[in-house]
């Protein structure tokens, strides 16, 4: 995990080097047992000015990030 808060605005990094998984499969479906914590982050760092990105594969690990801007 990286806090980082530049002349430009605050970024937040959280990473592993897991398994990954597919960031073209929607997660919005409320049948899905996955995905829902991702949906529930966007919109928080959203509704608080910022950009939310995720970044995996299924045969590597997963970055999420959280970035805002001044």
């Amino acid at each position: 995990m990286r806090l980082h808060r530049t002349e430009h605005g605050l970024s937040l990094a959280i990473e592993d080097d897991g398994v990954g998984f597919d960031t073209l499969c929607p997660a919005t479906d409320p049948d899905l047992d996955r995905g829902l914590g991702l949906i529930g982050m966007k919109h928080r760092v959203e509704a608080a000015g910022g950009t939310f990105v995720v970044h995996s594969s299924v045969t590597g690990g997963t970055l999420v990030s959280a970035i805002w801007s001044v």
